[in-house]
């Protein structure tokens, strides 16, 4: 990513676990958070010991933004922090979905689109141009409050990873990790 020659530092959280079983497809679609989430938001608050006010963003899905408020009542949301629109395929368990569509995307999910939904390579475009905007302006830290499709890809950006290899990184809900850039070079901590 191109960077002014500031430093800054991104932050990059996954949104707590939902209230929906793992055997769904889901992605666009705006699910409810587990009946955990106050607990969990406290373990994760506890682990970003911030300080100073950073600048909040989230994705527009309830999921992220319920978090992304306790951060920061002044969050912004960017639509393109959501995660995979996965068209046709959305709430439906992936048993159901036909093997027709899903084998030829399982193939090759980042270039092939689910049935009426965006491909991989799409998210990261969208993804990338997000940062790459925000790194225009003076901010030294920031808070992105998104999904997991999007920090894989962020991270494969980042760290020089083919997109191929994108679910190799492990991005549990609560996920964070902070992306320093010094002199526009980033550096990933876990």
């Amino acid at each position: 990513m191109e960077l002014k020659s500031q430093d800054m530092e991104i932050i990059l959280i996954r949104h707590t676990s939902v209230a929906v079983s793992k055997s769904v497809c889901y992605g666009r679609s705006n699910v409810g958070l587990a009946d955990t989430f106050n607990a969990e938001k406290e373990i994760l608050l506890g682990k970003l010991g911030l300080s100073g006010s950073p600048v909040v963003y989230s994705s527009p899905a309830s999921r992220c933004t319920r978090l992304a408020e306790s951060l920061s009542p002044a969050y912004l949301t960017d639509g393109r922090l959501h995660e995979l629109d996965f068209g046709q395929w959305e709430m439906l368990p992936w048993s159901e979905i036909p093997e027709s569509e899903l084998n030829p995307w399982m193939a090759d999910f980042v270039n092939a689109s689910p049935l009426g939904g965006e491909s991989f390579v799409a998210l990261h475009r969208r993804s990338v141009d997000f940062v790459q905007e925000i790194s225009q302006a003076d901010d030294r830290q920031v808070i992105i409050v998104t999904h997991a499709g999007v920090i894989r890809s962020l991270l494969c950006h980042c760290l020089g990873i083919p997109l191929e290899n994108a679910f190799r990184l492990q991005v549990d809900y609560g996920f964070v990790c902070r992306i320093s850039y010094r002199g526009g070079v980033p550096s990933v901590r876990f």
